[in-house]
């Protein structure tokens, strides 16, 4: 009894996880990057809106300022070399051309990609 009560309570996990990798959707294009002097806020736009991603100064959308260097750098990077990046969001965020311009995604990003391949 024991036993399939565990079964089945990981097979629910794993049906938990694979609906909502479905439900996640990526943002893809050349990153635009941006940082605020006054703020610290980094923002991109990849072709949906200028989105706020995270502040060097202060912890914004659950991201701390030391993760928020290495995404405004990994951005720099992606945009010096011409490359598209992609935003990831989780299921429930909407789309890409919903999320809006000008503010912070109202459910954060959890995965970027910054070279996914030359834009063209």
């Amino acid at each position: 009894m024991k036993k399939s009560i565990v079964v089945v309570l990981l097979a629910m996990g794993f049906i938990a996880i694979s609906v909502n990798s479905v439900l996640a959707f990526a943002c893809v294009g050349k990153p635009h990057v941006s940082m605020s002097l006054q703020s610290g806020t980094v923002s991109a736009d990849i072709g949906y809106g200028t989105w706020y991603l995270c502040s060097l100064n202060s912890t914004e959308a659950g991201i701390t300022p030391q993760a928020c260097e290495k995404i405004y750098n990994g951005l720099l990077l992606a945009e010096s070399l011409n490359n598209k990046s992609a935003i990831y969001f989780p299921g429930g965020a909407g789309s890409c051309e919903t999320i809006g311009s000008w503010k912070y995604p109202d459910v954060s990003h959890y995965f970027i990609d910054f070279l996914i391949g030359p834009a063209n």
